[in-house]
């Protein structure tokens, strides 16, 4: 993903010879990625968790919650997802200057957390929180661009 989006979204990826930007900061982004996978998967959980009384109507073949995984440990799991996804994001923010990228991993697990008790149950609301966090995927990757190679690009065109 990183190597399709940034070069065409920033072109002072590249310098004058086609050749890649050295950056050191290759280890952030792979905090930054396992940030959004921890906590991806810490929202389906939560998700599942929430919905399991209706998944066992709908798609009972489905339902892995109290067959495989009691819902304890359904609870622990994404407790540990998440809080680990925020350290993840963390590393990266910490690592690229961006506190916004920390900020915006809170919100996220907060956002799963509310969707799939309250929010996924209202008429719209469900929608637009589920857009933004889809959106946030993006935003996060802005973040994290903007702060390793657009001070690069910058200087060097000065």
């Amino acid at each position: 993903m990183f190597y399709f989006i940034i070069p065409n979204a920033f072109p002072g990826f590249f310098d004058n010879n086609g050749q890649e930007r050295p950056h050191p900061h290759h280890l952030s982004f792979y905090w930054l990625l396992a940030s959004s996978v921890l906590i991806a998967a810490a929202g389906y959980i939560i998700n599942d968790y929430f919905d399991m009384k209706i998944d066992a109507i709908n798609k009972p073949d489905r339902v892995i919650l109290e067959k495989n995984i009691k819902r304890r440990w359904a609870i622990v799991m994404h407790l540990v997802f998440s809080l680990t996804g925020i350290v993840c994001g963390w590393k990266a923010g910490e690592k690229t200057g961006q506190p916004l990228i920390t900020a915006g991993n809170v919100l996220c697990v907060a956002l799963l957390w509310l969707y799939s008790t309250r929010f996924k149950r209202m008429l719209l609301t469900g929608n637009i929180v589920i857009s933004l966090l889809a959106a946030w995927v993006f935003g996060v990757l802005f973040l994290y661009v903007r702060a390793i190679y657009v001070p690069q690009i910058t200087n060097e065109t000065m």
